[in-house]
C-alpha cells in the first residue's frame, strides 16, 4: 500500500478504490484502518526518528558506555523474574 500510495494520507478512504492487484482483502483491511486509523498513526509517530529534539552539548568522553551496575541489574532481574538475563551483559561497571 506505501509503495503504491507513498504515505498513510494518500491511501484512499474507500478500499474498492485501491489500485493495488497483488492486494486481498482490501475491504476487510479499509475497514480496520478506519477503525483503528488513530492507533497507526500513532504507532507511525512512535517508530519515527526525531531529528528535531533538542541535544546537549557533551564532549564524546562524557557519552562513553562504562557497563551496567551489577547489583543493580541482578536486583531488576530478580524483580521481574529474569533469571536467565541477570548475568546477561558482557560489561559490568564497577559497582
Amino acid at each position: 500500500m506505501l509503495a503504491v500510495y507513498g504515505s498513510l494520507e494518500g491511501i484512499p478512504v474507500r478500499g474498492s478504490q485501491w489500485q493495488v492487484p497483488s492486494l486481498r482483502g482490501a475491504l476487510g483491511l479499509a475497514a480496520s484502518l478506519e477503525q483503528h486509523g488513530d492507533e497507526v498513526r500513532l504507532y507511525r509517530e512512535l517508530a519515527r526518528l526525531r531529528t528535531d529534539a533538542p541535544l546537549p552539548q557533551r564532549h564524546p568522553e562524557e557519552l562513553r558506555w562504562d557497563g551496567t551496575p551489577r547489583q543493580t541489574w541482578r536486583a531488576f532481574c530478580s524483580r521481574w523474574g529474569l533469571a536467565r538475563l541477570s548475568e546477561r551483559p558482557h560489561r559490568w561497571r564497577d559497582d
